[in-house]
């Protein structure tokens, strides 16, 4: 009996402490949000980016409009604020549903609880 292997290869990364990386399996939809593009600063270095993608359960995808709108504004917020630039080529922000630790976040991925963050605004109101 012959046993079928399917290799990946990821790329090379940066500096990390073993804890901020996590690796997620599942059948989540995904929403890409504004790709954050830092240009050439005095002529020095070379244009980078930051693609950035939000994944949800597919009953929950339609609830991810605010993150897709507002996490490229943070991210280019912070970096301005602290003066330093994301140095990866994705971030990638999670919504579980039901996990007791609250929010966690890795380097390139955050994981968002749907309590917290997933909106659905034809039900939204203020009081």
């Amino acid at each position: 009996m012959l046993i079928a292997f399917h290799f990946i290869q990821f790329e090379k990364s940066v500096p990390m402490s073993t804890y901020l990386v996590a690796c997620l399996v599942s059948d989540f939809s995904m929403r890409a949000a504004k790709t954050v593009v830092r240009p050439v600063v005095d002529g020095v270095g070379k244009n980078t980016s930051t693609e950035i993608r939000i994944w949800a359960r597919e009953d929950a995808i339609e609830q991810v409009s605010f993150a897709v709108e507002v996490t490229p504004i943070m991210l280019e917020f912070l970096e301005d604020y602290f003066q330093v630039p994301f140095p990866l080529p994705k971030l990638d922000l999670v919504g579980l549903p039901d996990f007791a630790s609250g929010n966690l976040t890795f380097f390139v991925f955050l994981l968002i609880f749907y309590f917290y963050k997933l909106y659905n605004f034809s039900s939204f109101r203020v009081i």
